[in-house]
């Protein structure tokens, strides 16, 4: 259990709780197949939920003054959430020593099914540039100004939410050589190989502005290059000494995660509409009086509006890059 956006700028009331339940089961088989060659088989099952809740039933209101930050109020944009994962993974390695090597091969698959639903900017955003648009607003009578913003987003199908299941498998193989070149120097040569494939989402916005800018909604791109070269040595320069010099060197992939796969699952446009009406433009006169939202006063019991979009505003649609690329480290 831990509080989330605390900070100095942050009410008690946008803060909320992030709870974890895992359940873990672990097996390993090791064997000895000859006398320098050894394989270890493993086997892993983790069902984690990962429930976000919220500390307010009001929409966030981010408050400026001067271009400062002095307060935020309402509840988390990203709260209630639902994460839950059930994850398998199987991996076996095998090692064998033969003259002034040491070899290593092994392959990991790990399968991951995920549900993440989430309700985010349901409840409603605001962004007030100063303390007295925002009292204006509490009083009923809101007059936005340059830099005010209302964000607010609709179920396509009604629902007060969304629920996605950006499911994954994820595939690893490795060889290694750790090789005794001289009594006093060893390399350890090695490459491993990552590719992390990803469901696609079912749903495509075929909107012809977005065709035309070649972005693919329904696409999560797997990346097929991720060859990872390993190199390290050890080598004591003097016989007798207790002195060993050792450098390396590596390329890692880090895995995408699957919150971030998961928006071009319901960030769509279609699936869930996320519209944003700003302070100077035709849509602003629509920005409500805090702390309503477009669908009316909030639920009393926390519930997310379900009221169908306005045809005004400003989309908001996320999808990935067709020529995306994992994470790297060297």
């Amino acid at each position: 259990l831990n509080l989330e956006s605390s900070g100095p700028q942050n009410s008690l009331e946008h803060t909320g709780a992030s709870l974890l339940n895992d359940d873990t089961l672990a097996i390993s088989l090791t064997s000895t197949l000859s006398g320098s060659t050894v394989n270890v088989l493993r086997f892993g099952y983790v069902h984690s939920e990962q429930p976000g809740q919220t500390n307010s039933n009001l929409p966030e209101a981010q408050i400026f003054e001067g271009g400062q930050h002095v307060l935020t109020v309402g509840r988390l944009p990203a709260t209630p959430r639902e994460v839950s994962s059930r994850r398998s993974e199987w991996a076996d390695t095998i090692s064998a020593a033969r003259g002034e090597h040491a070899y290593k091969v092994g392959v990991n698959v790990l399968v991951d099914r995920v549900t993440f639903g989430t309700a985010i900017n349901f409840s409603g955003s605001y962004r007030f540039n100063n303390l007295q648009s925002f009292g204006r607003s509490l009083a009923g009578a809101p007059a936005p100004v340059s830099g005010d913003r209302y964000t607010q987003a609709f179920s396509g199908d009604g629902q007060p939410g969304s629920r996605v299941h950006p499911n994954l498998v994820d595939f690893a193989g490795f060889i290694q050589d750790e090789w005794r070149v001289r009594p006093n120097m060893t390399l350890n040569l090695g490459l491993r190989y990552d590719i992390e494939e990803f469901a696609q989402p079912k749903v495509k916005n075929a909107s012809p502005e977005l065709v035309a800018a070649g972005i693919d909604t329904s696409l999560v791109p797997s990346d097929t290059n991720n060859f990872a070269p390993r190199l390290g040595i050890a080598w004591r320069p003097l016989e007798n000494s207790r002195l060993v010099m050792r450098a390396g060197y590596g390329v890692f992939f880090a895995r995408t995660a699957a919150g971030l796969a998961a928006r071009p699952f319901f960030q769509n446009g279609v699936s869930v509409l996320t519209r944003t009406f700003t302070a100077g433009e035709p849509s602003g006169a629509l920005i409500p009086a805090y702390p309503d939202t477009l669908c009316g006063p909030v639920d009393p019991f926390g519930l997310s509006p379900t009221c169908p979009a306005p045809t005004a505003g400003n989309d908001t649609v996320m999808s990935f890059s067709p020529d995306y690329a994992a994470p790297l480290v060297q």
